[in-house]
């Protein structure tokens, strides 16, 4: 069953933003509360929202019944499959949205919690289907999303993000068991010094022996600490700094993507054009064309 799963590929609709949002009408059911449509995932959060109608949508060991105005989310790469239920008309609303797109340094706390294999965000479902506040919330938000997203008024971009993280807020505020957690402030403090210390010299050479001794670590423990903390490997944290740094870079300074490379770090520019396209699906050029030139880019 799940080695013939589709892996779907998500088409951005504004790579700047990384998502894609959708209304999906179909008409009255013939074949009601068969599920027949194909296991697949994805590496983007799905977020559902039932405009009108039932339907069911079955996880790898969870069957969730959806009905008008409810909220529902599926993890990254997380198996699933849909069926209409009942003979009505059945609309909702899609949202895939790569959330890693939206950390900052103020949010890099809760990478590790929103990212994290085993914490699945799928679990607050349950706190979904039992409160109608976080259902009303996270719809308002998703609504908003969809609406911004098709009026394509003058500074959607900054809405759409705000809705994103007023998401993210909404899981964390919500969240009943506990699931999403910062990291401890007494931890996070243990690491600023060496956070600090990358911010400040990501044009040089950045080697994992010397920031281990700097924490007072062994390379071994200090690396899988930083892991463990972070959510991510400390070479890949720098490289997203590094990334972080050209973006700012590309939409305040009139120099060339050569310049910017060895400023932030990465002199072979192909590693440099590599890591860009990492993070943002799309090249430095295209980066500054869609957030300079105020382009849709709805292909």
């Amino acid at each position: 069953m799940y080695s013939e799963a589709l892996h779907e590929q998500v088409h951005y609709q504004n790579p700047a933003l990384r998502l894609k949002v959708w209304p999906i009408l179909n008409p009255a059911a013939t074949d009601s509360d068969t599920l027949d449509k194909p296991w697949h995932y994805h590496e983007q959060v799905e977020f559902l929202y039932i405009f009108e109608g039932s339907m069911l949508v079955q996880l790898e060991q969870q069957l969730i019944k959806l009905e008008k105005h409810d909220v529902m989310i599926v993890d990254s790469n997380q198996l699933h499959r849909t069926a209409m239920q009942g003979s009505g008309p059945l609309s909702y609303l899609v949202l895939q949205v790569d959330l890693q797109a939206y950390y900052d340094s103020a949010s890099m706390m809760y990478y590790s919690s929103f990212s994290h294999p085993f914490r699945k965000l799928s679990s607050l479902n349950n706190m979904l289907q039992e409160d109608p506040e976080a259902r009303q919330a996270m719809g308002r938000c998703l609504l908003d999303i969809h609406e911004e997203t098709s009026a394509n008024r003058r500074g959607y971009e900054l809405a759409v993000s705000h809705n994103i993280k007023q998401l993210m807020l909404y899981m964390i505020r919500y969240d009943r068991d506990g699931l999403i957690q910062p990291h401890d402030n007494r931890e996070m403090l243990r690491w600023k010094p060496v956070l600090d210390y990358i911010d400040e010299h990501l044009s040089e050479k950045l080697d994992i022996k010397d920031l281990s001794r700097m924490a007072f670590m062994s390379y071994h423990y200090f690396s899988k600490s930083f892991t463990q903390t972070m959510g991510m490997p400390v070479t890949t944290y720098i490289n997203w700094r590094r990334i972080k740094k050209a973006e700012q870079l590309l939409l305040t300074q009139d120099i060339s993507i050569h310049e910017i490379a060895e400023t932030v770090g990465l002199i072979n520019l192909s590693h440099f054009y590599k890591m860009f396209n990492k993070f943002n699906n799309m090249s430095p050029k295209r980066y500054k064309e869609v957030m300079l030139g105020g382009l849709s880019t709805m292909e």
